[in-house]
C-alpha cells in the first residue's frame, strides 16, 4: 500500500492564568438560594503537541494518525496520545 499525502501539525503556547476566590450564587424560582465556592488560578506553563496524519494512495477518503499533547504547568503535568482514522463517506 503506497501512502501518500502526509502532513505534519504542531503546537506550542504559553498560558498564564490568575483570578481570586469567590462565590456565585446562583437563585431560581420557588428553590431556596445556592452559593457555589469558586477557587482561583494562580498558575503558569507550556503547552505543546506534535503529530502527523497520511492518506493511501488507493483509498483518499481514508484518512489515519496520531498525535501527542502535553502540558508543563506550575502544578503539575499532563500528556496525552491520540491514535485516530477518520472515513469520508
Amino acid at each position: 500500500m503506497e501512502i501518500n499525502n502526509i502532513g505534519t501539525f504542531g503546537h506550542i503556547s504559553y498560558t498564564e492564568q490568575w483570578g481570586s476566590n469567590s462565590v456565585n450564587s446562583a437563585k431560581f424560582a420557588g428553590l431556596p438560594q445556592m452559593s457555589i465556592p469558586v477557587d482561583g488560578l494562580d498558575s503558569s506553563g507550556v503547552d505543546f503537541g506534535v503529530g502527523f496524519k497520511a492518506s493511501p494512495a488507493s483509498h483518499q477518503n481514508l484518512q489515519f494518525g496520531a498525535a501527542y499533547r502535553g502540558s508543563v504547568m506550575d502544578n503539575g503535568t499532563s500528556n496525552s496520545v491520540q491514535v485516530f482514522a477518520s472515513m469520508k463517506f
